[in-house]
């Protein structure tokens, strides 16, 4: 299995590497929705959508209901139950999807 997001957006795409409010870089996969089977972490696949969508981490903790320095924490921690990376990917319009290798299919 692999994770996968998809996200509603228009034209527009972002490059395999990007600066992010806080200064750090993240590497996108080449396909830009794969994770390429490497592992992805909760934080990183936010982070990824956040670069897709030119979502700040002020602008996300917002939406989310909570104050930028506890998103930052939550970010740092890596610590996501699934409903909270759930919610986080909802605030900025993309959803998490189970795909399954062997039969292609994908799970919502």
């Amino acid at each position: 299995m692999g994770a996968y997001f998809r996200y509603k957006r228009e034209e527009g795409s972002i490059q395999d590497t990007e600066k992010i409010e806080t200064g750090k870089e993240v590497e996108l996969m080449e396909e830009g929705n794969k994770t390429s089977g490497k592992m992805t972490t909760g934080s990183k696949l936010v982070k990824m959508v956040m670069l897709e969508t030119g979502m700040t981490l002020r602008e996300l903790a917002g939406l989310y209901g909570m104050k930028p320095q506890s998103m930052a924490n939550k970010m740092h921690r890596d610590y996501w139950a699934f409903a909270d990376l759930q919610k986080a990917l909802n605030c900025m319009g993309a959803e998490l999807a189970v795909h399954m290798k062997k039969s292609g299919k994908l799970f919502y």
